[in-house]
């Protein structure tokens, strides 16, 4: 897992101009060898590309309780695939589509745009509130509202999903699946927004973790945003 992270790492140092290798740089000239907008200005999607190194994008532990990726449509997959009962997620920003879709699947059985039937999938999510209402954000989808650039896929059915009433911002990204069940309960988290700058622009890395006590303590965690968010919890045993 450490060689993973150190490989990354390594990829996104090599992408850094020489000159901030070798150069005394003046941050504060744009003008200067080495300045601050040579770095920004680099291209730093080394880590979320598909032909990045296999020995980077797919990293478990000897025992398989704990896989590392550095691309959203991995953990989509094994969400898709691997989730049986529910999935509850707190989450900054959330706007990759098929992940939305894959939730809409699992909670009501179709993809299809105000079309479905409740499987007995749960779902319960709690967004930055900043973010909750952006046109492209999968809390559209969910509770069948029109963004002012509409390009949501309505759920039939709404899901517990709403905006939080933190103080600051709700920076979190993590989704807990199959939480308190025998169905090996697992943890998506990490530095990735389920977005396109997530998966496609910005270097990002997600843990999935597997195992039932963490999941509960994550399912703790969730609990409080969601007290915070919907005022009421009742759903903990």
């Amino acid at each position: 897992m450490a060689t993973a992270f150190d490989s990354a790492f390594e990829t996104a140092w090599s992408s850094i101009s020489s000159t901030w290798l070798t150069a005394d740089p003046d941050p504060e000239s744009a003008d200067s060898p080495g300045s601050l907008s040579d770095l920004t200005d680099n291209d730093h999607d080394d880590l979320t590309d598909q032909l990045a190194p296999e020995s980077i994008n797919n990293v478990s532990t000897s025992d398989g309780a704990i896989n590392v990726y550095f691309l959203l449509d991995r953990v989509n997959e094994i969400v898709a695939q691997d989730a049986d009962l529910s999935a509850h997620f707190c989450i900054y920003a959330f706007s990759d589509q098929a992940f939305t879709d894959n939730l809409k699947l699992l909670w009501e059985g179709s993809t299809t745009e105000s079309t479905g039937t409740l499987t007995g999938f749960e779902v319960q999510g709690v967004f930055d509130s900043g973010f909750f209402n952006q046109y492209c954000s999968a809390s559209l989808d969910m509770t069948q509202v029109d963004g002012d650039r509409d390009q949501s896929t309505k759920w039939n059915n709404k899901p517990p999903a709403f905006f939080d009433e933190e103080d600051n911002l709700l920076h979190h990204k993590y989704m807990i699946v199959d939480v308190n069940s025998a169905s090996d309960p697992f943890v998506v988290t990490g530095s990735m927004n389920w977005s396109a700058n997530g998966d496609d622009t910005n270097d990002e890395n997600t843990l999935i973790i597997h195992d039932a006590a963490i999941a509960n303590q994550f399912y703790q965690e969730f609990a409080a945003r969601y007290y915070m968010a919907f005022g009421v919890v009742d759903f903990l045993k």
